[in-house]
Parts: structure tokens; C-alpha cells; sequence
């Protein structure tokens, strides 16, 4: 029997750790990733790889931590808070440090991989 919670939490240590082979494999093939309202930004499992090492080569210091975990019947809803810095383009002396949170509504198959994500920022979060 999958467990859905387990599994989400799985993929997103992963990606915490910038473990992207371990990101890549806890994904379906042909995975799909999209921000609500707008079409697909990740059509594959190697896309999806590809996300992960784009923006780890532009934030190589983001974390991403796991809030909490809504789970069931092949589904999860998860709320995550990412943390990263941001350079300024003009003068690379000023870079600031953003924390996002964002929810995450995934999709489980029968082989307990992830088919789907669809993201939702919900807000900045002040320190």
C-alpha cells in the first residue's frame, strides 16, 4: 500500500538536499508540473531534473522544508516554505534572502510515484 504522505515528504528531502537523481526517480516519466492557472512548466521526468538543476545553479543555497502534509487515497496536499537569496543583477553586494510558502497538490500512482504537481505560492513570509 502507498502512502502518499511518505512519499511527498520523500521527493521534496530530496529536494532539500539537491539530491537530483533521488528528485528525478521520485517522479513519474511523464510527470507533470504546472503553477495553478497556467499551463504545464514540466512536461517529464527529465524536464523535471532539469527545473531542479537550473534553480539550484541560480539559488545553490535554497532549502526547502515540509510544514505539514494532508494525505490520502493516492493524493497530497502539501505545504512547503522554501528559503533562498536572491542577487541583485545591478550590484551583487545586495542580495537579499527570500522565504516563500507554497502549497503543493500531488498526485500518487500505484508504483508510488509522483504524476503530478500543481503549485500554488500562497505569500512571502516575513522574518
Amino acid at each position: 500500500m502507498i502512502n502518499p504522505e511518505q512519499i511527498t515528504r520523500k521527493l521534496f528531502a530530496a529536494v532539500d538536499r539537491h539530491d537530483l537523481d533521488a528528485v528525478a526517480f521520485a517522479v513519474a516519466p511523464d510527470f507533470r508540473m504546472f503553477f495553478t492557472g497556467q499551463p504545464d512548466i514540466v512536461k517529464s521526468r527529465e524536464q523535471y531534473r532539469r527545473h531542479w538543476e537550473d534553480f539550484y545553479k541560480d539559488h545553490p543555497d535554497v532549502k526547502v522544508r515540509v510544514l505539514r502534509v494532508i494525505a490520502g487515497d493516492g493524493k497530497a496536499a502539501v505545504e512547503l516554505e522554501m528559503k533562498y537569496t536572491v542577487k541583485n543583477p545591478h550590484d551583487p553586494k545586495r542580495a537579499k534572502t527570500e522565504r516563500l510558502r507554497w502549497a503543493a497538490f500531488c498526485s500518487i500512482d500505484p508504483e508510488g510515484l509522483v504524476t503530478i504537481a500543481s503549485l500554488e505560492n500562497s505569500r512571502k513570509v516575513k522574518d
